[in-house]
């Protein structure tokens, strides 16, 4: 973690080289001074202590500062409705087969980024493959699903989290299998959304490198999602 330089003008004491606390010079001892033998060092050497506990203390209130300054910054990461589909594209299509009863298909996953929300939702085609009267049909339709946001620390990546199926349309299901192909339906889109990383903070990237602590939020604004971090 790098921290900015902090420099506050302390009365007697400046800021050296690479921002460490400096005590002023010392005065040239006097010819009198260096008669009075060893009282003048013992006064010398209570002047020196007493210069390096006041440049300690200076040191750790420097650090206290800019660890004050620190967690009053936020650092903002937009992405785009393009940037999070090129990312879901590659997760999809996934299939869950059910017995031999059925087989449920979910595919061509399109993000919609509604103003001013705090989920990321996302429209899907869904494929249904099921036994009828001997035969194997298939039934097309279509799903919605949505997903908040959630934070990785470990790898610095940022996931779809707390995903739900909010809607199952597909024409033809016998009413009998209805209710089993919705909850089928909505573990395939939890099982796969959970687990998709839409983005990883760069470590080349001073200001993100410095944000990975914590997610302080994120809302839809403008056609992106505004991400908010900071310590």
């Amino acid at each position: 973690m790098c921290f900015a330089a902090v420099g506050w003008p302390i009365a007697g004491y400046g800021l050296g080289p690479y921002g460490l606390a400096m005590t002023p010079p010392a005065e040239t001892p006097t010819q009198a001074s260096r008669e009075q033998g060893p009282t003048a060092r013992s006064g010398g050497g209570s002047l020196l202590r007493r210069g390096l506990v006041a440049g300690a203390a200076l040191i750790v209130v420097t650090g206290v500062v800019a660890i004050l300054l620190l967690r009053g910054r936020t650092y903002v990461v937009e992405l785009t409705e393009a940037q999070i589909q090129e990312k879901l594209d590659d997760r999809f299509p996934v299939r869950k087969q059910y017995l031999s009863v059925f087989a449920l298909t979910l595919s061509e996953p399109k993000v919609s980024l509604q103003e001013g929300s705090d989920r990321i939702s996302l429209g899907l085609k869904a494929t249904l493959n099921i036994q009828l009267g001997g035969q194997q049909k298939p039934l097309g339709g279509d799903a919605v699903a949505s997903a908040g946001l959630r934070y990785d620390p470990t790898d610095y990546s940022f996931y779809l989290d707390d995903p739900n199926l909010k809607s199952l349309t597909v024409q033809g299901i016998p009413f009998q299998y209805t209710e089993l192909v919705d909850k089928v339906a909505a573990e395939l889109a939890q099982e796969r959304l959970d687990r998709t990383p839409i983005y990883t903070l760069r470590k080349n990237d001073l200001k993100q490198t410095t944000a990975r602590l914590v997610l302080r939020g994120f809302v839809v604004q403008d056609g992106r999602l505004i991400i908010t971090l900071g310590l």
